[in-house]
């Protein structure tokens, strides 16, 4: 599985082909191989989402599959007039089609992603930030309701400044409820905070 989206401010470098599978500019599309990459094939999606930054590659990492007919990408919407937010593209068909679930007006139009990963077809995470700091959404319904996970308060100053993290960054998932995830950054550079789900 794979994201594309062509650079509208460098199409000479972008477009790839002249065909009809070809992205038009500024536009993006989802690839799937279920033959371990020998062919690839362009899956079907909502028109209304977009790679999280509209004139550039999909952002790493926001994207995890389950297995190899479910996954999760965080993407970008539209909310009214204005208003950018985020929402999340699903496909439970390895990628042939893809469907929006929305996140909560108020929640989608402030959390930022920066990692994703769905360690079962009903269970995933989301990590990132909003202006109050780290956020981690999590799914237990297959998409159906995103909420946001408890996390402590770490702070993560050295005592020359430091404050908290604005967001996480990478996460992975061994397991359900079995996870492990970082600071995008650190304002400390002798100490870094790790969360942690799940029993030792």
């Amino acid at each position: 599985m794979l994201f594309d989206q062509l650079i509208t401010e460098d199409n000479s470098q972008s477009v790839n082909g002249g065909g009809p599978l070809t992205v038009a500019p500024g536009s993006w599309a989802a690839w799937y191989s279920h033959d371990g990459g020998a062919t690839w094939h362009r899956g079907k999606h909502p028109d209304s989402l977009w790679t999280m930054a509209s004139h550039d590659l999909p952002q790493a990492g926001t994207m995890s599959c389950s297995d190899r007919l479910h996954c999760w990408v965080a993407m970008s919407s539209q909310i009214g007039e204005p208003g950018i937010a985020t929402a999340f593209a699903a496909t439970s068909d390895g990628g042939a089609t893809w469907v929006t679930q929305s996140l909560p007006v108020q929640r989608a139009r402030q959390f930022i992603p920066q990692g994703m990963s769905c360690p079962t077809a009903q269970q995933c995470y989301a990590a990132g930030g909003d202006s109050a700091g780290p956020v981690i959404l999590s799914t237990r319904d297959g998409g159906t309701i995103w909420s946001p996970v408890n996390l402590p308060k770490t702070n993560t100053g050295d005592g020359q400044g430091g404050g908290l993290a604005q967001g996480i960054g990478p996460i992975a998932c061994a397991a359900a409820s079995r996870c492990v995830a970082a600071p995008e950054n650190s304002q400390s550079a002798h100490w870094v905070p790790i969360y942690s789900l799940g029993s030792s």
